[in-house]
């Protein structure tokens, strides 16, 4: 796994763009059209997009002047089920790595998908 995937899901506003390309239902979007559901401006909206596209977290697609962009869903899943399969497999199912410092996985994941 590259480090600049982590970089990428690492930044709240970056995670929750990436969250809204997965509830467009496949369809791809312009810079524009995610920028309006964002309370950021189209500038950074365009660098955060940048930043899923190099980590390969997204598509990009040119349509004509715009550029289009799409979750790569199966990529992201298959990822995140390698991690799940890591954490599930550390000290052979055992592990109470952090328990005692990690916040309850609900918080996080609620604020996300919200």
């Amino acid at each position: 796994m590259r480090p600049e995937i982590f970089r990428a899901l690492a930044d709240p506003r970056r995670l929750e763009i990436l969250v809204g390309l997965t509830h467009s239902a496949g369809s791809a979007r312009t810079v524009g059209e995610v920028a309006a559901s964002a309370p950021v401006d189209l500038s950074v909206v365009s660098r955060h997009l940048a930043h899923l596209r190099d980590a390969e977290l997204v598509s990009a697609e040119r349509d004509g002047r715009s550029v289009r962009y799409a979750a790569r869903g199966r990529e992201l899943s298959a990822l995140l089920r390698r991690i799940a399969d890591a954490i599930d497999t550390c000290c052979g199912g055992s592990c109470r790595c952090g328990e005692a410092t990690a916040p309850a996985p609900s918080e996080n994941l609620e604020e996300v998908s919200s």
